[in-house]
This record gives C-alpha cells, sequence and structure tokens, in this order.
C-alpha cells in the first residue's frame, strides 16, 4: 500500500508563534499572533481578537485547524509543535480518541496498524473480531501480511474469539486491541 501523500507543515517557529500547546489536555490553542502573519492590519487585528486564546480546531472526524490558507489534522501539529521534526505519514491514537491529541496518546503508524487499532464495526454480527458464522458454527480468521489465516472452527462465537485473540495478541504488538 502506498503511503498517502501529505503536505509539509510550516517552520517549528511559525507554529509556536500560532499556538501554545497543552500536553495535559492535548489542546493546541490559539496564540495572540503576529501581524507578519497576515496581509492587512485590519485582517490581523480582526483575527486576533475574535481567535487569540481560544482552542485550535474544527472538530469533525479529527480536528483541523487551518493556517496559512492551508488546512492541518491537530495531531500533525502537534507532533511538529512537540518534537520540532515533520509528522510521519500516518499517526495513531493509542486509544482510538482522534480528539485527545497529547503527545503521548500518538504514535507512528502505517495504514495496517491503525486498522489493528480500530474498534469493532457497528454492523459485526458475531460481536468479536475476526469471528463469523460458518453453516451453524463459528469460523475465526485473521489476515496478516495480505494473507488470510482460517485458525479454526468452533462451537460457541466465543471460542473462536479466544482464538483470534491468541493469534492477534501476538501478531499485532502494541497495535493490539482487544475489543
Amino acid at each position: 500500500m502506498a503511503m498517502p501523500t501529505v503536505k509539509p507543515l510550516p517552520s517549528t517557529n511559525y507554529l509556536h508563534e500560532c499556538f501554545h500547546y497543552d500536553p495535559v489536555k492535548g489542546e493546541l490553542g490559539w496564540n495572540h499572533r503576529p501581524r507578519h502573519h497576515f496581509t492587512t492590519a485590519k485582517e490581523w487585528k480582526r483575527w486576533n481578537a475574535r481567535f487569540a486564546g481560544t482552542v485550535a480546531g474544527h472538530k469533525r472526524r479529527h480536528c483541523r485547524v487551518r493556517i496559512a490558507d492551508d488546512t492541518y489534522t491537530v495531531h500533525r501539529v502537534v507532533w511538529k509543535w512537540a518534537t520540532g521534526k515533520e509528522p510521519p505519514a500516518n499517526i495513531d491514537h493509542k486509544n482510538r480518541d482522534g480528539y485527545d491529541n497529547r503527545l503521548s496518546n500518538l504514535r507512528e503508524a502505517n495504514q495496517t496498524k491503525q486498522n489493528w487499532n480500530k474498534g469493532l464495526q457497528k454492523n459485526n454480527p458475531s460481536g468479536y473480531r475476526g469471528v463469523s458464522r460458518d453453516r451453524g458454527k463459528w469460523r475465526a480468521t485473521i489476515q496478516a501480511n495480505g494473507i488470510q489465516r482460517h485458525l479454526g472452527t468452533f462451537s460457541t462465537a466465543r471460542e473462536a474469539a479466544a482464538a483470534y485473540e491468541a493469534v492477534a495478541r501476538d501478531l499485532h504488538g502494541e497495535f493490539y486491541h482487544g475489543d
């Protein structure tokens, strides 16, 4: 799978001029921004009167902020603001809360690892990951390295889930999420 292309963020210095960061809450807040960030004095005064001192980010699927006519996810801004390094293409929220942008909750990941950390889909009829109905029994399967592996057929969904969990915990490591 190809890595997604992401636009580079402004410099760390520019981000520090724009934001302050609360590492306990994982929130970005707007600073009183300097005049050179704006084309006119009127725009600068208006923006600072409206936003300076407020929490930054529009809540959609992930929080987003608009800086100099570009939109960025807050977790990417936090990464660069806190580390001084351009963020990786994929950042995973360990606790699966896309609004929890504490640096301790963010980690580099690829799409596969992010999928391992996803919650159970709402339309899952068995109530367990990797478990499906198979001719009156319950089948456990897991996908690894693009290959789907059959783990067995069981009398109960719970038994199939236990088989899936035993393999998934080992295969997915820190990205394994039990529910």
